[in-house]
């Protein structure tokens, strides 16, 4: 199999892989990073239970879903390199790897949408503070 050929799957696999475990990540329980920007501090945990102190799973999820697709990728690459078959003429390319972005960018943009759509968030604290006096403003009567 050529190195384009090889490049090509290879590419349409990790996508695929970034796809699933990116999306499986969120229909799932599995720990993934949460990063807790007030406190400037990474927690690996399947989900967040501390309300007063927000936390953003996302970049987590990119991560862990990153992760995943290089692994498939050299790992296709290291089983295409042993089989050493070349595909039939036009099977892939460029082309196929673009069909294959584009729907599964798609499909996985909707399953995630609707993963947060459906998101049961716990309830917030109530927020307690008080307004601070500006210094050198008048009080003024209604």
């Amino acid at each position: 199999m050529s190195p384009v050929a090889r490049r090509a799957v290879a590419g349409s696999v990790a996508v695929i892989a970034f796809a699933l475990a990116f999306t499986s990540s969120a229909f799932r329980t599995s720990s993934v990073p949460w990063y807790q920007p007030l406190a400037r501090r990474w927690v690996v945990t399947d989900h967040w239970t501390d309300p007063a102190s927000p936390a953003m799973d996302w970049y987590g999820r990119v991560a862990v879903a990153a992760a995943v697709a290089v692994a498939a990728a050299l790992g296709t690459i290291g089983v295409l390199r042993a089989i050493g078959r070349e595909p039939a003429a036009g099977s892939f390319g460029p082309a196929a790897l673009a069909m294959n972005l584009g729907a599964l960018f798609w499909l996985c943009v909707i399953a995630y949408a609707w993963t947060l759509a459906h998101r049961r968030l716990p309830p917030s604290p109530p927020m307690a503070f008080e307004a601070a006096p500006v210094a050198g403003a008048r009080a003024t009567a209604p």
